[in-house]
């Protein structure tokens, strides 16, 4: 049966509250629809590298993730941090500090300072819609794990402006790299840089021996920094303060 003809003027015109709904679901982001934090971060048994640069002293993290119960990580290469299951252990390095052995830190477990807090950032700007844009700029590859390459820009301009880009993996989704950067014209270029450096192979870390790690260490870094107050008070014994 043929549809009946309708005069344009007698014709229904769409809703006010319709339109807004298709411009709201043509306006969402595919990026917050796909995008998670739990998916960001989801990678395991892979080593990282995380630069911070604040225009003032530079922080280079180097690190191994196993999983989140066990992993490790160094800052500027000197002191060690290793956390198993809930227990945080910290070495502090050869030098300046000497060669002090692994000691069990009081307090609670610290997050993992790999994947999860860039993810964090990351996701936090992708989904600030009214702040930055976000578009897929190509493929992109980071320790042989195949992903999309995301071009990150900041809606203001002049001397605050930033922009970056990331890399997610498209299997997966997880977060492979990122960079972000203030494009002010002063000669720091603040921000931070992170790169997955390579993915599978590593074994988990054993727990490590704490049978003396105050040797050489004063009695007051002893105590504030002891798990076991015995052994603080032995160092104290043994240590000048």
């Amino acid at each position: 049966m043929p549809t009946p003809f309708i005069p344009p003027h007698r014709r229904r015109k769409p809703s006010l509250a319709l339109l807004l709904a298709g411009l709201s679901l043509v306006g969402c982001s595919r990026t917050q629809a796909d995008w998670n934090l739990a998916r960001l971060s989801s990678l395991s048994n892979y080593s990282w590298s995380h630069s911070i640069d604040n225009g003032v002293s530079p922080i280079t993290l180097t690190g191994v993730f196993v999983n989140s119960s066990n992993y490790e990580f160094r800052m500027n290469a000197g002191a060690q941090t290793r956390v198993i299951g809930s227990q945080v252990f910290e070495h502090l390095g050869v030098a300046p500090l000497g060669n002090f052995g692994w000691m069990l830190l009081r307090g609670q477990r610290l997050p993992s300072e790999g994947e999860v807090p860039v993810a964090r950032h990351f996701f936090d700007i992708v989904t600030n819609t009214a702040a930055y844009r976000t578009k897929a700029s190509g493929p992109c590859r980071v320790a042989g794990e195949v992903g999309t390459q995301y071009l990150i820009q900041s809606r203001n301009g002049g001397p605050y402006a930033q922009r970056g880009q990331a890399c997610v993996a498209s299997r997966g989704g997880a977060l492979l790299s990122f960079s972000f950067f203030a494009s002010g014209s002063g000669p720091a270029r603040m921000g931070e840089r992170f790169v997955v450096t390579r993915i599978g192979g590593f074994r988990s870390f054993p727990v490590p021996s704490t049978a003396s790690p105050f040797a050489g260490m004063g009695c007051r870094f002893a105590v504030t920094h002891a798990a076991n107050m015995a052994q603080a008070l032995k160092a104290c014994a043994k240590n000048t303060p």
